[in-house]
């Protein structure tokens, strides 16, 4: 695995948990907090883009933080990231120009 593969996995789970919480068939927290708010057809749209784009903001700023581009909690250094089989999944900015691509 590289880091454009890393990235795009993130961005894929991103659009997964997205697509369930959307889903009104689905049994879960979310969406039983969403149903309480009764919006309408518009404010429905505009509440499932807010979430996108957190859910897709969080997930950019974690992969940079991953690569040393941002902090987590405050505290910023790079990370080195290895697959199951014991390869370096990225070098230094390989998550950073790859989660670019994919999340701005």
């Amino acid at each position: 695995m590289n880091a454009k593969k890393f990235v795009s996995l993130w961005k894929e789970e991103i659009d997964s948990s997205l697509n369930l919480y959307k889903d009104p068939n689905q049994e879960s927290l979310v969406q039983a907090l969403y149903q309480k708010l009764d919006l309408t057809p518009e404010q429905e749209k505009t509440f499932w883009e807010v979430a996108e784009v957190m859910l897709n903001d969080t997930a950019y700023t974690f992969l940079l933080a991953l690569d040393g581009c941002a902090q987590i909690g405050g505290d910023q250094q790079t990370y080195k990231i290895f697959g199951e089989d014991g390869d370096l999944i990225s070098d230094c900015g390989d998550i950073e120009a790859a989660a670019g691509d994919l999340f701005e």
